[in-house]
């Protein structure tokens, strides 16, 4: 697939990226709870790709091989506020994943093993509020969880929620002139921690 070119000049003169320029979108949740946690994300790690390599010997030479793709867990940092509805909204998916929540008539949930999964949408900006780079996290779910100490001596604090979330895969979408596009590039499927496929 042919990458569109920008008509943006590279030289000298463009701007650094300001670490702040950007938005995060939760897909696959309700809407007033992925507004809630796009609003309270203060840092989030853009993702790590990495190749496996594997050494191969041919007609008495040795090279080296690509093997399968792996995507490292990111870490995201959220401000908590003092009504707990951050908090309440993380433990909530939490026990979806491990399928401890009741329905209306206060029967266990045996959710499918996937559909506590959420996607994670990362757009970032230029100066002139602009998208210049965006991707897609596919199949997302909360690997770790943390929470601040409460601590007395310090009335200043603001205390913040600490997430590792692990993912299967990356949409990204290429970008023309930092106007958005409807390609996207999808990474080939992983396997997981066992070697099995996700």
């Amino acid at each position: 697939m042919k990458i569109p070119q920008t008509v943006k000049e590279i030289n000298r003169n463009n701007k650094n990226r300001r670490a702040d320029q950007f938005y995060v979108i939760f897909y696959g949740i309700p809407e007033n709870i992925s507004n809630l946690f796009g609003k309270q994300v203060k840092s989030i790690d853009r993702p790590s790709i990495n190749f496996g390599t594997a050494e191969i010997s041919r007609r008495s030479n040795r090279y080296t091989d690509m093997q399968e793709v792996r995507f490292d867990t990111i870490n995201a940092v959220m401000y908590e506020d003092e009504d707990g509805l951050t908090s309440e909204a993380l433990f909530t998916q939490i026990y979806r994943q491990i399928n401890r929540g009741r329905d209306i008539f206060g029967r266990w949930q045996q959710e499918d093993d996937q559909k506590f999964r959420f996607d994670i949408g990362i757009n970032l900006y230029n100066s002139n509020e602009e998208i210049t780079e965006s991707y897609i996290l596919n199949n997302c779910f909360i690997s770790t969880i943390e929470f601040d100490q409460l601590d007395v001596s310090d009335d200043e604090k603001e205390t913040e929620i600490r997430l590792g979330i692990s993912f299967n895969n990356i949409n990204y979408s290429v970008v023309d002139d930092y106007v958005e596009t409807s390609d996207a590039v999808s990474l080939p499927m992983i396997r997981d921690r066992n070697g099995d496929s996700v």
